[in-house]
């Protein structure tokens, strides 16, 4: 029995209806997954961090669900993560800026000195709002809550705990050996820090990995500064490039730099030398006391 011609067009019409979008899903999936693996790569590099990540997965329900995810700041820690999943978050921090559903599996933090974090798989909600990012533990009972905020160049870190069963959630090892449980925290921390802190840091590194343990970033401006003085440049100048609010201090820490006045000095002695008949080799006396004053020296 042949359906009426009005009723093909309406299931012809249906089929259409729900094909379309599975089609256009699957047409353009590969394009978003692509513009998510980058998206995600650059949000770690505006956090100093470089980010690798072996599959990005966009899924029917519009969650992305990453796998192999390797994040690390060289040198300092490396965080590794068997799958990651980001979904869509609904809060009031997210209609004004961006908030995401994020779980977490089989998550590995090397630390220096044989340091490793190992944390069970969690639920967590990250808000972002312009400069300010906040992450928390989506769990009944329990609040573990961290907000980075960048302003003016310094970084801000602030945790705060309550209730939180740290010794459920986390794993510290060191050399591959689990130490005492954390157990259950309350309270709060913050740190801070800079762009010119980072730099005094790396600095510092530096300065002891080349044997100069007491080295730090003035040691370069008084070598500038000895450097203009050593080339013959006024004093005035070098005090306005070092940005001293009055020649007096800059003579009073780098005057016995001053090419000019050195070989003034070294004049000054030479001529006193010279007036010296022992030094200057015009004697006076006999021969025979001269021999005497030998051999007694």
């Amino acid at each position: 029995m042949r359906l009426p011609t009005p009723a093909r067009r309406t299931l012809l019409a249906a089929a259409i209806a729900v094909a379309a979008p599975v089609v256009g899903f699957l047409l353009i999936r590969p394009a978003i997954e692509r513009a998510a693996r980058t998206r995600f790569e650059r949000e770690a590099r505006a956090l100093g961090l470089s980010a690798t990540i072996g599959a990005v997965r966009l899924t029917p329900w519009l969650s992305f669900e990453l796998g192999d995810v390797v994040v690390e700041n060289p040198g300092r820690v490396r965080v590794l993560s068997r799958s990651v999943v980001v979904g869509p978050h609904l809060s009031p921090l997210g209609l004004v800026g961006r908030a995401a559903h994020v779980a977490t599996t089989r998550v590995l933090a090397d630390l220096p000195g044989g340091v490793r974090l190992d944390l069970a798989p969690a639920d967590w909600v990250v808000e972002s709002r312009w400069r300010n990012r906040r992450i928390a533990l989506l769990s009944r009972g329990e609040a573990l809550e961290i907000t980075v905020a960048r302003d003016s160049g310094a970084l801000r870190v602030e945790a705060r705990a309550a209730a939180a069963r740290l010794s459920q959630r986390l794993r510290v090892l060191l050399h591959g050996c689990p130490v005492a449980s954390l157990g259950t925290v309350d309270g709060g921390a913050q740190v801070e820090r800079s762009a010119t802190g980072d730099w005094q840091r790396t600095l510092k590194a530096v300065f002891r990995l080349s044997g100069i343990p007491d080295g730090h970033a003035h040691r370069f401006r008084d070598t500038f500064a000895v450097e203009l003085l050593q080339e013959h440049v006024p004093m005035d100048r070098v005090s306005v490039l070092l940005g001293h609010s009055s020649i007096k201090v800059t003579e009073k820490h780098y005057s016995p730099w001053v090419r000019a006045r050195q070989e003034q000095l070294e004049a000054d002695v030479r001529r006193a030398w010279e007036a010296i008949p022992l030094l200057s080799g015009q004697t006076k006396g006999t021969p025979e006391v001269h021999e005497k004053a030998e051999r007694v020296n």
